[in-house]
């Protein structure tokens, strides 16, 4: 995943579309909400790179987790070879967690897979059960 795609989907499970990101971000200089948004659009498909100015503007819109954002860039980069447990539908991480139906965070359902975004599915993903004894072996 790309630091791009993982903002995307942060900004997603948050809810926000591109617009309401746009209009709540401030740049230096300041620009208007629209090239702001296109700006956006461009970190998100990869086009331009995440700066820490940047992460920090976007943070002020939507939560994501420091730790993954910089990771994802050093992946990009090539200084890692190992990405960070997210969620592939929403992005969520240990410390950055959805929070479910019944209010609590979620847990991993399957690896790649939070257990909010398994309840989401149409029909519901149900995650295989744990091999024990023999078949394990």
């Amino acid at each position: 995943m790309t630091p791009g795609i993982y903002l995307r989907l942060r900004r997603e499970a948050a809810g926000l579309t591109l617009d309401e990101v746009s209009l709540v971000t401030q740049t230096v200089p300041s620009v208007c909400a629209r090239i702001r948004g296109e700006w956006i659009a461009a970190i998100e498909q990869g086009i331009v790179p995440v700066s820490i100015d940047v992460a920090l503007a976007l943070q002020i819109a939507f939560p994501f987790d420091w730790d993954v954002l910089v990771k994802l860039c050093a992946l990009q980069a090539r200084l890692i070879d190992q990405a960070p447990p997210l969620c592939a539908i929403c992005a969520c991480s240990e410390q950055d967690a959805c929070v479910e139906q019944h209010g609590g965070p979620c847990e991993w359902a399957a690896p790649a897979l939070c257990s909010a975004c398994a309840a989401k599915a149409s029909p519901p993903i149900v995650p295989p059960p744990p091999v024990t004894g023999l078949a394990a072996a």
